[in-house]
């Protein structure tokens, strides 16, 4: 009789198990489906095609130099935690458009492999941690 117990609260134990993962899966995929399409539904960010930054640059922690595009023009500000200014007006003659300063939208797995090929370049070797 002992035995039936142990092997029914085993075998109850088991099926909780699983029970539990697969609920905890399904809550992980839930999570990741909705938070995908809430990013992809605009209401995270309004997508506009007059206003966007160009370019930012950090001068110390809490300041930077921003150039952004509204509508044609072109206009550097200054930006710190207690204010914005605006600095110029700039024409396009006047700004760099280079494209290797760009980031790439890339996965990490592109950029993780490419890591480890110059890290092989550089060794000459495949070594492991």
């Amino acid at each position: 009789m002992l035995s039936l117990i142990t092997k029914y609260s085993t075998f109850t134990g088991i099926f909780k198990l699983i029970v539990l993962i697969i609920i905890f899966v399904a809550i992980l995929f839930l999570s990741y489906v909705v938070t995908k399409w809430y990013a992809n539904s605009g209401l995270v960010k309004n997508k506009t095609n007059n206003i966007s930054i160009i370019e930012n640059f950090q001068l110390s922690p809490g300041k930077t130099i921003s150039i952004i595009r509204i509508g044609e023009k072109y206009v550097a500000v200054a930006q710190s935690k207690e204010k914005i200014v605006k600095l110029t007006e700039l024409t396009e003659d006047q700004l760099d458009f280079n494209e290797k300063n760009e980031i790439q939208d890339t996965s990490f797995k592109a950029v993780f492999s490419s890591l480890m090929k110059e890290r092989k370049k550089s060794t000459g070797k495949d070594k492991h941690f």
